[in-house]
């Protein structure tokens, strides 16, 4: 049995929207937060994340309706996947 999908989160669904526009932002913001604390542990994909859930909780009204649009029809695309796989089909490669 296939667990459900898992809906991602509204600023994972943001980043992956938003993803060729932010991109270059995130860069260029990673670059300024090295020079401002070299000695720091955070991880780049850590601080994207952080610089993700920050963006989307300052975004407007209607970029959010898009992001929980985008959210929903990526469930619904992972469901159908989903529903459409045949078990057996995943082993093919393994039988001999």
């Amino acid at each position: 049995m296939v667990p459900p999908p898992r809906t991602l989160h509204p600023w994972q669904a943001f980043s992956k929207l938003y993803s060729d526009d932010l991109n270059p932002k995130v860069t260029e913001e990673w670059k300024k937060f090295k020079v401002e604390n070299p000695d720091t542990t955070t991880t780049f994909f850590a601080y994207r994340n952080s610089l993700m859930q920050k963006w989307y909780a300052e975004a407007s009204p209607v970029i959010k309706a898009k992001v929980e649009s985008f959210r929903q029809e990526e469930k619904e695309d992972s469901r159908e996947t989903i529903e459409g796989n045949d078990d057996t089909s995943c082993m093919t490669g393994y039988q001999k």
